[in-house]
């Protein structure tokens, strides 16, 4: 068996060694690399090849320059691929031991770990290749050393250091006038405070970026910002403007061949018809971008589809199907160490068990959740899932004090959000979004007899909406003749009356 196994390595081998002859270099990378793909070969063999004395006879300095320039495209539209192609030229790059094209092919190589979800190697090749730059003294890459950095920081939910690292990166290509890279750098802070819940501040980053990539012909990064400002009318409840991004962030996807970018406007489009209740149109955008993170092999990507599938099924009330996509989710999660993705899932899972009445599932899904979303300072999606738990303490009048606490703790990160929103019609609009959770503290508060901080909570967000919503309740409570229905229609009447 071994033989047969050792027959067929030379056979392959054999592949490569005929483009060789040739002295087609990029030919010979290209088959080693559908080799280590396909699994006929271990990735040890191909680097043994790679790094051979034949192969290095054809590795000039140039030729690896274009060959890297080439991996560093693939990586948006087949980053797997583009991996091994990056650690093919990294060894190739060491063995001829050139500084300049280690450094290259290192930053290659960071970009295409931190794809894959390897965040602290890509951390660690990033800063081999910045000590590289900065002794060969090359300006020009240094920027993008430290956004690979930063954005590394930023999956593992290191926001404040991911943010360190952007404006590290933005004020070097300020210092070497690099417009593109500015743009980039300004969109990767727009992503940065929007994890962080400030809004106001992510859009102004947004636009900035988005006018630089116009500026500079950048149609891939012009269509990234289309999809993070769709994200921020989704905060503001401004759906069509959104869907209008996303679609706009869509066309430039197919005119650039930009797959995964795609794929990723594809389940925006998904979320925005979600919100509005449209789930069979959410579910055909969002299956649709569940083919493309396959096809690309992108699990990240296919963690989130498949949460977002699991959303509109659990809306369906196809409950039982939607958990097991829920679970499906939840481990891709953790295998590529995406912490955003998990919390959300764990938060999802509670409101299913809470739907299905298995209160204590549900409550330490969002007890995991929390936790996660604390660590990563994910505020908003803490938010949810503390306002979530406080509706499942309060069913119980055994637990409405923990109920006010996690109500509390929700209303406290909103408020939070809000102040940070600078247009009076934005923040406005952002109250409005949520003000469900206002009347909920506010009728918690009469239950457990804190009428002067309920009192508090109806002037914090002074609203006809708000109104509308307790003289509804009033008008429920009325035809309920529990006695402690009864007491809080009671106290309720002397407010909205």
């Amino acid at each position: 068996k071994d033989e047969k196994i050792e027959n067929d390595d030379e056979e392959y081998i054999m592949e490569v060694d005929d483009s060789i002859e040739k002295g087609e270099l990029l030919d010979a990378l290209m088959k080693m690399v559908d080799l280590v793909i396909d699994k006929k070969l271990s990735m040890n063999k191909v680097i043994e090849k790679t790094i051979s004395k034949d192969v290095v006879a054809l590795a000039d300095n140039e030729t690896i320059k274009q060959i890297n320039a080439l991996s560093n495209k693939l990586k948006i539209q087949i980053p797997h691929k583009s991996h091994v192609f990056a650690t093919l030229l990294y060894e190739l790059a060491n063995k001829i031991n050139d500084d300049e094209l280690i450094a290259q092919c290192s930053l290659t190589l960071a970009s295409t770990k931190n794809i894959m979800g390897m965040y602290e190697e890509s951390i660690k090749q990033s800063e081999y290749a910045l000590s590289f730059l900065e002794k060969i003294d090359n300006e020009q890459f240094k920027g993008v050393a430290l956004g690979n950095i930063g954005n590394s920081y930023y999956r593992l939910g290191e926001i404040e250091e991911a943010i360190d690292y952007y404006n590290k990166a933005l004020e070097h290509c300020k210092k070497i006038n690099d417009l593109r890279q500015i743009g980039s750098a300004t969109g990767n802070l727009g992503n940065a405070y929007y994890r962080l819940g400030d809004l106001d501040k992510a859009m102004s980053y947004y636009k900035e970026a988005l006018e630089i990539s116009k500026k500079t012909g950048d149609r891939r990064g012009e269509g990234n910002r289309r999809g993070n400002l769709g994200n921020i009318y989704i905060e503001f409840g401004d759906i069509e403007e959104a869907i209008e991004h996303y679609l706009a962030a869509l066309d430039i996807s197919k005119e650039v061949k930009d797959i995964r970018q795609a794929g990723t406007a594809l389940g925006n489009l998904g979320n925005a018809y979600y919100k509005l209740e449209e789930m069979e149109e959410a579910m055909e955008y969002y299956n649709q971008a569940l083919d493309i993170s396959r096809e690309i092999k992108d699990k990240r990507g296919e963690g989130n589809r498949l949460g977002n599938l699991a959303n509109a099924y659990s809306e369906s009330g196809d409950l039982e199907e939607a958990i097991d996509y829920y679970l499906d989710s939840l481990n891709i999660s953790k295998e590529v160490k995406d912490k955003r993705q998990a919390g959300t899932t764990l938060g999802n899972l509670g409101n299913t068990y809470y739907k299905l009445g298995e209160v204590e599932e549900a409550k330490e899904y969002y007890k995991q959740a929390i936790e996660v979303c604390k660590e990563i300072k994910d505020i908003n999606k803490e938010k949810t899932w503390n306002y979530n738990l406080g509706i499942l303490y309060e069913d119980n009048a055994k637990e409405l004090k923990m109920s006010y606490n996690h109500y509390k703790n929700a209303i406290k990160i909103l408020e939070e959000m809000k102040d940070k929103i600078k247009k009076k019609s934005q923040r406005k609009a952002f109250g409005e979004l949520n003000l469900d959770m206002y009347a909920k503290m506010f009728l918690l508060c009469l239950k457990m007899d804190k009428e002067e901080e309920a009192k508090e909570y109806l002037n914090k967000e002074k609203s006809d909406s708000l109104k509308e919503i307790l003289k509804n309740k009033y008008e429920e409570l009325k035809e309920k003749p529990s006695q402690e229905q009864a007491s809080l229609k009671d106290k309720l009447e002397k407010f909205i009356k």
